[in-house]
């Protein structure tokens, strides 16, 4: 039973248009007003539970997925496993003899490390698998590839609301997965393509590689793009231009990358040669190969991207030793720079924001 002050979460709304009925349409299916499907889905009206019970039956549904309760956060004492001076940490949490026991993630500590568990085992023909998950486990198995760091806690967000859904997130440039989503080895792709002109990249691209296929578009988050550059920024590097000096050595994304297609264009309206620029052809597949490249090549510089909360703060991927200077295309973990970590002083060098979009095609499993 809801609290009082507990939430209930109408999605109504998003059930209704997947399967593109308008709310009169949805009206008459249910035996009901439209004025009534309206105040259902903005939160006006909580149905009774023949409405619901209605809703229900015509999405396919159970009314717990239409209806959701949302709790507020209840604060209770928590051990820490380890200190942290930030302010405020995310943690993992878990309950050891009655004590609830904090882990927190932030720094190396967010990003994960291990190996995954496997749901088959590619067979010697290269073609066939032997299947160690059930079936009905991967048809509720949603492939999302892209390269937002953010999308593991997406895919954790989506196992709460349904448990017996997850989401197996696989890095890939944005130009490869929408490839993928095109050739139908995904179901989502996600992409952070920068605007050059008035139309949304995103968007134009999406229906450049998915011509034909019915599809979805959603703004996911904003990234803060720039050069990864080493505590302080001691070679003083703020735009492109900078990664022409001698001392500079850079690392590069793969072409088809939005960052690569981003430094490309800067290089381009700055006039500036790629071939001037030492490292251009050093070429790495995912941001952690940057990140990891750097103190052991430094002085380089990557060319990276990081969630972005606040315009003056610039992601960082942690490092065990501060370096001189450093660059290379590579998204952080963490938008709050440590003492060891690769970031620079004030705002991020050639700064630009991109809106991240998830691209999906209509159908996902579960739906």
């Amino acid at each position: 039973m809801a609290r009082k002050d507990d939430t209930i979460v109408c999605n109504v709304k998003a059930f209704r248009m997947n399967k593109g009925w308008s709310q009169q349409e949805l009206a008459e299916k249910i035996d009901t007003r439209r004025q009534a499907i309206y105040d259902i889905e903005s939160g006006r009206y909580l149905p009774n539970t023949a409405i619901a019970l209605r809703l229900a039956r015509v999405f396919g549904c159970r009314v717990e997925d239409l209806f959701v309760v949302q709790a507020e956060p209840e604060d209770q004492p928590v051990h820490l496993l380890s200190d942290t001076d930030a302010p405020t940490t995310r943690l993992t949490l878990g309950r050891v003899r009655d004590r609830l026991v904090g882990l927190p993630l932030h720094g190396a500590e967010s990003i994960p490390f291990g190996l995954r568990s496997a749901d088959g085992l590619l067979n010697p023909d290269k073609k066939s698998a032997s299947i160690l998950s059930s079936s009905d486990r991967l048809d509720k198995t949603i492939i999302l590839m892209g390269c937002d760091p953010a999308f593991d806690i997406l895919g954790h967000h989506v196992s709460r609301a349904a448990p017996e859904m997850r989401v197996h997130c696989r890095f890939a440039s944005s130009h490869r997965a929408l490839s993928h989503l095109a050739e139908g080895l995904a179901h989502v792709a996600g992409t952070h393509l920068h605007n050059t002109g008035k139309a949304e990249s995103n968007v134009v691209v999406a229906s450049q590689k998915l011509a034909g296929l019915r599809s979805s578009v959603l703004g996911f988050s904003l990234l803060e793009e720039g050069l990864m550059v080493a505590n302080g920024n001691p070679l003083g590097i703020r735009t492109v231009a900078d990664l022409a000096q001698p001392m500079v050595r850079f690392i590069n994304r793969e072409p088809g990358a939005a960052l690569r297609v981003l430094l490309d264009d800067r290089l381009q309206r700055a006039g500036i040669d790629a071939a001037r620029i030492n490292g251009y052809a050093n070429e790495v597949h995912s941001h952690r190969e940057g990140a990891i490249a750097l103190p052991a090549t430094w002085p380089m510089r990557p060319w990276a991207c990081a969630p972005s909360p606040k315009p003056s703060t610039w992601g960082s991927f942690p490092s065990r030793r501060p370096a001189a200077t450093s660059s290379s295309p590579t998204t952080s973990a963490t938008t709050r720079p440590s003492r060891c970590s690769w970031t620079c002083s004030n705002r991020p060098p050639c700064g630009a924001k991109s809106t991240p979009f998830l691209v999906m095609k209509a159908a996902l499993p579960g739906k």
